[in-house]
């Protein structure tokens, strides 16, 4: 008898799911794209300082 009486997820319940987890996604990218960021940045920082001291 309590077999019957599980909850079955409505479609909306289903679409929430659906989207939470696809919205976690889309935030590791989003952390992953801004540590990329910072990295390029850094980079771009060194090249600078060793172009500065070949001028030098």
């Amino acid at each position: 008898m309590e077999e019957y009486l599980q909850v079955i997820p409505s479609k909306l319940e289903i679409i929430k799911q659906n989207f939470e987890r696809k919205n976690l996604e889309l935030e590791r990218k989003i952390e992953w794209l801004e540590e990329e960021k910072m990295h390029l940045r850094l980079d771009a920082d060194v090249q600078k300082l060793e172009a500065e001291k070949l001028r030098e």
